[in-house]
């Protein structure tokens, strides 16, 4: 009996994580990735970081807003525009830029 219980398979939480292949640093996009502006950069969608600390993470503030593209032009975009910058000031959310900027 005593023998058995050494032969015991290890419990799943008691083994130690695998560590896979490690990837390298990437600097440039991906072919067809895509981008993320963020803190004030355009950056590939791969490097686009949020802190933990982020307000929107922590608590869930954001303001979405989509659109349609047709010829690949984004369709009514002044009024996209728009209608994203009155959602930002709705919920007190300074994007750092201004419309025009956008």
């Amino acid at each position: 009996a005593h023998r058995a219980a050494l032969n015991r398979t290890p419990s799943p939480w008691s083994r130690k994580p695998e560590k896979g292949p490690r990837m390298p640093a990437q600097t440039t996009p991906r072919p067809r990735e895509r981008v993320a502006y963020i803190n004030g950069k355009i950056v590939p969608e791969s490097q686009a970081l949020v802190s933990f600390r982020d307000r929107g993470f922590l608590y869930g503030d954001a303001v979405f807003d989509t659109t349609r593209t047709f010829g690949h032009r984004i369709f009514k975009l002044e009024q996209h525009i728009d209608r994203f910058f009155r959602s930002l000031k709705y919920v007190q959310i300074d994007p750092g830029l201004s419309p025009k900027e956008f």
